[in-house]
């Protein structure tokens, strides 16, 4: 079924005249009183990403990268099992909470050579999405699951049009309950152990037989 935007904590994001705003989401400015509060701006006109960021209401920074120094774009996924269920075949995870991290690579020294720039790279973390995953069993229940993949995955993908830069990092090969692992039909990267959708190509993620 449809992901639920009620059971997905993820930033606000919105893009007007070439400019992506992304926000703390509102539940968690609540939630803190205001006293954390990110808010990242990627200006395709001026070139820059903009992070301003609150903590405790007094405590302002304001970091500004331009697009130059951006390597590539880092998207990561992590599950963590809530619930486990009894089959025939042993125990099986049953629900799970889901991340999807964002963040950019950049290196800030442009006089070294290609060979030596990773030694040089720092990764600058933007958003983390989390929500209710979908099981990985079948079940007789309704499968509540949130909107974390979508989002994150349209925010990645307005990331790298309006920077002009890409993956550099392919999402690790995790198992199932059942050990397999999925990958994408098309491209062949892997995906997570679930059905869904690649994150590189869009086509559709399958488990390894």
């Amino acid at each position: 079924m449809p992901g639920l935007r009620l059971l997905t904590l993820a930033p606000s994001v919105s893009e007007r005249d070439g400019v992506l705003r992304a926000r703390t989401s509102l539940l968690v400015r609540l939630l803190t009183l205001g006293t954390v509060v990110r808010e990242v701006t990627v200006d395709r006109r001026s070139r820059y990403v903009i992070i301003d960021e609150r903590l405790l209401w007094l405590r302002r920074r304001r970091r500004i990268i331009p697009f130059r120094m951006i390597k590539r774009i880092a998207y990561d996924y992590e599950s963590t099992a809530t619930s486990l269920h009894g089959t025939i075949q042993g125990a099986v995870t049953g629900d799970e909470i889901e991340r999807f991290d964002v963040a950019l690579v950049i290196c800030e020294r442009e006089d070294v050579p290609a060979s030596h720039a990773h030694l040089h790279e720092e990764r600058v973390v933007l958003f983390s999405f989390h929500g209710e995953g979908q099981a990985s069993h079948f079940t007789l229940s309704v499968d509540f699951q949130g909107q974390q993949e979508q989002l994150s995955r349209r925010y990645v993908e307005r990331l790298r049009a309006l920077t002009g830069v890409g993956f550099g990092n392919e999402i690790e090969p995790l198992a199932d309950s059942g050990g397999r692992t999925w990958a994408c039909a098309g491209c062949g990267r892997p995906g997570p152990p679930r059905p869904g959708s690649c994150y590189y190509c869009g086509g559709e993620l399958r488990a390894a037989e």
